[in-house]
């Protein structure tokens, strides 16, 4: 379904990596799908990390919040965000990847 994919272990790792290539469009991701429960940076530190260095990015990314939470504060949480298309409770199905990748 995806050309590459890369995984990171934490957002400081996942943000370092975009910053790297901002000027570099096709080693950006078109999509993150971030989980909100990572170690060191979690999914909102990410978020507010990204939304202070989206405007110097090549490419626009679109970012799905993907995690096992259901707490309706988590999902209100998200929409803050505009740059969040979606919020997906784990587990993740390749029907919803697909449908995901086909409305990017």
């Amino acid at each position: 379904l995806a050309d590459a994919i890369h995984q990171f272990a934490s957002g400081d790792a996942a943000l370092r990596y975009i910053t790297a290539n901002c000027d570099i469009p096709t080693n950006l991701p078109d999509i993150i799908l971030l989980d909100i429960n990572m170690p060191v940076t979690d999914g909102w530190m990410f978020l507010d990390s990204y939304r202070k260095i989206k405007t110097t990015l090549s490419k626009d990314i679109v970012i799905y919040v993907v995690t096992s939470s259901i707490d309706q504060r988590d999902i209100e949480h998200s929409k803050q965000y505009h740059e969040v298309k979606g919020f997906i409770s784990k587990p993740l199905e390749m029907e919803r990847i697909k449908k995901m990748l086909s409305h990017n």
